[in-house]
């Protein structure tokens, strides 16, 4: 047993009485030049939540004193959760009032406030911060008479930060800046922190947009180490490029993208065969060709983890030279790939596979709107891509037989509409509309998954190090809560909550299609689901209903798939043994684990910046009445939902007419004189009287007059 070990099962032992440092180190007879390496024993132990300090300085067990350790997540509806350190144990639900001073992202020690019964999560209370994970913040600065403050943006940092006269850099009321946090305060105390850069005025849409890439921590421009090294990399293939690798730039492979898409990383073929089989060909670009592990575009890579897709932009994994040039698989230019061929019997079933290094030279680039009529039968492009017509219906047959059998499977489709966003040439949105998939993305959907499963499937049996993208079965408690729910639709998950299966999910998913609540309760169960991350150790897809799933089709934009690509490389040309496999196996370990939280990230950014564009958009509508869906019922009010997609909050003070409790097992509002009920899937009228694009907020009241002037129907 190390030292750290010996210290902290003595401070966990049943003779331990607690002590401050220097009484350990008199106990321990720890030696005075050994002072120094002591402390930071201690330090680790609190860092990793296994032992804590009380008000009076003195060290405790944290397991002893019935404390879990973990990461505090604020949700922007008040509460929050804590995510155990220890993997496998379920979140604990913090109410508003017993968050603390914790702040979004800290590692704090929580305390157990009442077990979880009759479908309700464990509730726990936060005891003390162990770490904050905030130094800088994005704020708004305030000028308040004599007080100073800095408000935070977003809605997960509730704390207003003080800032002292000589800390304010000259900024002037109304400016966004970045804070640096003096003194977080502690409980009920003030936080104080100090102005050190203005970002300019806070109502300057390119602003608010800098602000949000900065409270997110979103890279910006690439280092010169890695410009030079995409410079440095060739713009064309040579024949020596092509060396070993399969020759299929003959063969009629094409790639199909939106519209506006420059990174074309995947591309598609399709035969049939003389057995009545189908061959499927998904060829990726090879990006680890030109990105060495380690080099500086690696490294810079790894650091992003994945290319971030913000409203109106991205901010790229890789530069522009590579994700929109050799890397890309522009149409007639030969590319090197990575191919995943695929033999399918006319019931879906996959019963032969090849992966190889390739060249090929795509055909055609196609968009999904042109496929998607080509397949309705839009005479004039069929006349222009008639020589890939046959093609494509045998893509499309393929693609729903694949969908067919993955659904008799149990794997979940949250295929319902999205909010598109039409933007100008200066980035400023033009217009939100309802989306449905289309064909041509469903033909894709079921391409990619195919070949990653295959992918998966395959190096899982070779037993080589791997980077899986993986998503465990719920817990049976966030099941209970759904189900509870669900009830008020007229649904239950069939087999009890205990141990799932998707196909119960996947049922209910089919039988609300259409319905005018089937986003709202595709989004519940969604929500109910658990995360899905990478990890070197394969634990399955529960929302695919599959037993191996790996990312292997987007290099350009996922690390993992990058990460992928080297390992099948490595395989093929039998490198993986002894040290390099070693070597590998950490690699993969490091970036998963990188990878998940860089994942995390960026979607928290992409959601913020489209509810700042939303908001941003919906502002010109102030005033207007709409028709809507409640979407969510709390505490504090109504979400609503437009037939756009855009969703905002009626406040329960808005509802004037009575005095509202919130129910929450029947997730309704109910006044209390008039038993006038608000719940989930109502249809409301509601009239829009704030947008606030710094932080992406809408409000809405109830507008009872539906005969108003002011119309704005469906936006």
């Amino acid at each position: 047993m190390d030292r750290k070990e010996k210290v902290y099962a003595y401070i966990c032992s049943k003779s331990y009485v607690p002590l401050k440092q220097e009484e350990l180190v008199t106990v321990l007879g720890v030696p005075a030049e050994d002072v120094p390496q002591f402390t930071k024993i201690l330090d680790e132990l609190e860092r990793e939540g296994r032992i804590f300090r009380s008000k009076r300085g003195r060290y405790l067990s944290a397991q002893r004193e019935a404390m879990v350790a973990g990461i505090y997540t604020s949700s922007e509806r008040g509460y929050g959760f804590v995510t155990p350190l220890e993997e496998g144990t379920e979140d604990y639900y913090i109410a508003q009032e017993d968050a603390a001073d914790a702040m979004h992202r800290d590692t704090v020690l929580m305390k157990i406030v009442s077990e979880g019964t009759g479908g309700r999560r464990t509730q726990g209370k936060i005891m003390k911060v162990l770490h904050h994970a905030t130094e800088t913040l994005v704020c708004k600065y305030v000028k308040q008479g004599q007080k100073r403050l800095a408000i935070p943006d977003g809605t997960k940092i509730w704390q207003e930060i003080r800032i002292h006269k000589a800390h304010t850099m000259g900024a002037e009321n109304g400016q966004k800046v970045v804070v640096k946090i003096r003194d977080y305060g502690g409980k009920n105390q003030t936080v104080t922190g100090e102005i050190i850069e203005i970002l300019g005025w806070a109502n300057d849409p390119a602003v608010v947009m800098k602000s949000l890439v900065r409270t997110y921590g979103l890279p910006e421009a690439f280092p010169e180490k890695a410009i030079q090294a995409a410079e440095e990399v060739p713009a064309e293939i040579g024949e020596n490029d092509i060396s070993g690798r399969r020759d299929l730039r003959e063969q009629m492979i094409i790639t199909i993208d939106g519209a506006d898409a420059r990174d074309l990383d995947d591309a598609v073929s399709v035969k049939r065969l003389a057995n009545g089989n189908f061959k499927l060909g998904v060829h990726i670009a090879d990006v680890s060709e030109y990105v060495q592990q380690d080099a500086a575009l690696d490294k810079e890579a790894l650091e992003r983890g994945t290319s971030v897709y913000l409203a109106g932009g991205v901010i790229p994994m890789l530069p522009p030279r590579l994700s929109n040039g050799i890397c890309s698989l522009n149409p007639r230019q030969p590319r090197l790939t990575l191919s995943a061929e695929m033999e399918i019997a006319p019931e879906g079933e996959i019963v032969d596979h090849d992966i190889f290094t390739s060249v090929i030279r795509t055909r055609y680039r196609m968009t999904y709107d042109e496929v998607t009529k080509i397949l309705e039968g839009d005479k004039a492009l069929r006349e222009s891509y008639a020589d890939i017509c046959d093609m494509l219906e045998d893509m499309k047959t393929l693609a729903m037989i694949l969908r067919a059998r993955r659904t008799r499977g149990g794997s979940l489709d949250f295929d319902f509409p999205e909010a598109k966003l039409f933007f100008d040439d200066e980035g400023r949105v033009t217009d939100i509309q309802k989306e449905e998939q289309g064909l041509s993305n469903q033909i894709i959907e079921e391409f990619m998954l195919a070949a990653n499963r295959t992918v998966a499937e395959h190096f899982f049996w070779l037993k080589t190090p791997f980077v899986y993208r993986v998503h465990e079965a719920p817990d049976a408690e966030k099941m209970a809560e759904l189900n509870q729910t669900l009830h008020l639709f007229g649904y239950q998950i069939k087999g009890g909550v205990e141990e799932v299966h998707p196909k119960s999910l996947q049922t209910i998913l089919e039988d609300i299609k259409d319905k005018p609540f089937q986003r709202i309760v595709g989004t519940m169960i969604l929500r109910s689901m658990m995360k899905a991350r990478y990890t070197s150790q394969n634990l399955g897809h529960f929302g695919l209903a599959a037993k191996y799933y790996c990312h292997f089709t987007s290099p350009i934009r996922r690390y993992p798939d990058l990460m992928v690509h080297r390992i099948v490389k490595m395989a093929l040309r039998g490198e993986l043994q002894g040290a390099q496999e070693t070597a590998m196996e950490r690699a993969a370990v490091n970036a998963a684990e990188i990878a998940s939280e860089r994942e995390r990230t960026a979607e928290e950014a992409e959601r913020a910046s489209r509810k700042i564009k939303i908001a941003e958009y919906m502002k010109q509508f102030v005033g207007e009445a709409f028709d809507g869906i409640i979407s969510s019922v709390t505490g504090f009010g109504l979400f609503v939902e437009l037939e756009n997609m855009v969703e905002g909050l009626v406040h329960v003070t808005q509802l004037q007419d009575d005095y509202y409790e919130f129910i929450p097992e029947q997730c309704r509002l109910i006044g209390v004189r008039n038993n006038r009920q608000y719940a989930i899937g109502d249809m409301v009228r509601v009239r829009l009287v704030r947008a606030d694009e710094e932080n992406g907020e809408i409000d809405f009241v109830l507008a009872e007059d539906e005969g108003d002037e002011r119309d704005g129907g469906a936006v």
